[in-house]
C-alpha cells in the first residue's frame, strides 16, 4: 500500500508541476500579448456579384450568389455560401474546440479538420489533410478541406489557426467587445482615402478607398464600408483586368448565434481528419 500511495502522489505531483508551468506560460503570454477583448456576436446575410473576362476580354457569365456570415463572442465563425439553386456549402472556424468543419447540401458527409496543436519552446510544422490524394480529388460531392500545411509559433504565443492550451485562459480573462471603426491604412504599394461617413442600409458605416499597384503594372480598387463592430457593409473590388467584385449586406442580427450554427446539420456522417507534424524544413505556406 505505502509504494501504491507513493506512485500515485508522484503522479499528482507531476500533474500539479504541469499545471503550474502551463499557467506561468499563459500569464506571460497575456503579459506580453495584452489584454484579449472578446468579439461582437452577429449573423449577417450579404449579397455578392462576381464579374470577370476570359483572356480574351470577352465577359464571362456574371455569378451571383448568397452569403450568410456568423460569428459568436468567442470566435467561433461560419461562412455559408447559397447559389441560386439552393444548394450551398459550408465552412466553421471553431478556435475553442479547435478545429474546421466543411459540409455541404449535395452529400450526407461532414468532414472535420482537428487543427495543430502549438508546441511549447518551438515552432512546428503539420500536413494535412489537403496534402493527400484522397482529400485533392475527393469522391463524387464530398466537401473539400483545403488544408495542405501548415506552421505553428511556440505554444503561448496566440498562433491563430493553432490548439493553443492558452485559448480558454485568454478567453477566461477576456475584455468586453470594443466599438471601433476600423482604421483606413494603405496597402504595400499603395495609397488610401478616407470616405468619412455615410449610412447603408440603415447602418452607420465608415468608407475607405484603397488603390493597389502590383508589379506587374496591374492595380487593384478597393472600397470597403464598416460599422462601428468592425463589420463589413459594403465591398467594391475593382481590378485593371476587368475583374469585379460587389458585396452588401441585405440583412443583420447582433444577437449571440445559436450554438447550432456551428454544427453540422443532424444526420450528417462526421469524417475527422487530423494534421501530422512534419519537420520544418519542409514547405510550410499555409495553403488553405
Amino acid at each position: 500500500m505505502g509504494a501504491r500511495r507513493r506512485i500515485i502522489t508522484a503522479v499528482i505531483a507531476t500533474l500539479v508541476l504541469k499545471i503550474l508551468a502551463q499557467a506561468q506560460v499563459c500569464n506571460l503570454d497575456r503579459t506580453r500579448q495584452g489584454p484579449t477583448h472578446l468579439l461582437w456576436p452577429y449573423t449577417a446575410e450579404y449579397r455578392e456579384k462576381i464579374e470577370s473576362a476570359d483572356y480574351e476580354g470577352r465577359p464571362k457569365p456574371i455569378h451571383e450568389h448568397i452569403r450568410v456570415v456568423a460569428q459568436d463572442s468567442q470566435g467561433r465563425h461560419l461562412d455559408r455560401w447559397v447559389s441560386a439553386d439552393g444548394n450551398s456549402h459550408s465552412q466553421i472556424r471553431d478556435p475553442v474546440a479547435g478545429e474546421e468543419i466543411f459540409w455541404n447540401t449535395s452529400s450526407a458527409k461532414a468532414k472535420v479538420v482537428e487543427a495543430p496543436a502549438a508546441v511549447p519552446g518551438r515552432r512546428s510544422c503539420w500536413e494535412g489533410p489537403g496534402s493527400r490524394d484522397l482529400e485533392r480529388l475527393p469522391v463524387g460531392d464530398e466537401p473539400r478541406t483545403g488544408w495542405s500545411a501548415f506552421s505553428c509559433a511556440p505554444a503561448g504565443q496566440n498562433t491563430q489557426g493553432c490548439r493553443d492550451a492558452c485559448e480558454a485562459e485568454r478567453l477566461a480573462h477576456a475584455l468586453p467587445a470594443e466599438k471601433k471603426f476600423p482604421k483606413c491604412r494603405a496597402e504595400r504599394g499603395g495609397t488610401a482615402e478616407d470616405l468619412g461617413m455615410d449610412v447603408i442600409q440603415g447602418v452607420a458605416t465608415h468608407g475607405c478607398r484603397k488603390t493597389t499597384t502590383f508589379p506587374d503594372g496591374k492595380r487593384k480598387l478597393w472600397e470597403v464600408w464598416s460599422d462601428e463592430h468592425g463589420l463589413t457593409v459594403r465591398d467594391i473590388q475593382e481590378h485593371s483586368d476587368d475583374d469585379r467584385f460587389f458585396k452588401e449586406l441585405t440583412g443583420l442580427s447582433l444577437d449571440e448565434p445559436s450554438p447550432s450554427m456551428f454544427r453540422p446539420p443532424e444526420g450528417y456522417e462526421i469524417i475527422t481528419l487530423e494534421m501530422h507534424e512534419v519537420p520544418c524544413e519542409q514547405p510550410t505556406a499555409r495553403l488553405r
